[in-house]
């Protein structure tokens, strides 16, 4: 293996930055779906738009929103002790 240079460290130290960044953000962006889904007044725009005829059955983002939550604590779960 070849000698680790101090930029490698800074080029490494860096991705983890942005990496951080990127799964906080992500974390942040799933927090808030899960409670405009959970929010009355989200919901009630449903039943609205049912009364007057209106049915979506177009794609959600329910798989990937669980997938990205899953992936999230799986990390958090595998990185405790580190």
């Amino acid at each position: 293996m070849s000698e680790i240079t101090p930029e490698d460290v800074k080029y490494m130290r860096d991705a983890f930055a942005r990496m951080s960044d990127v799964i906080a953000k992500a974390a942040a962006l799933a927090d808030k779906m899960d409670a405009i889904q959970k929010s009355n007044a989200y919901v009630s725009i449903w039943h609205i738009a049912a009364i007057h005829g209106a049915v979506y059955n177009g794609e959600n983002w329910e798989k990937e929103l669980e997938a990205l939550k899953q992936s999230m604590e799986k990390m958090i779960e595998e990185n405790k002790d580190e």
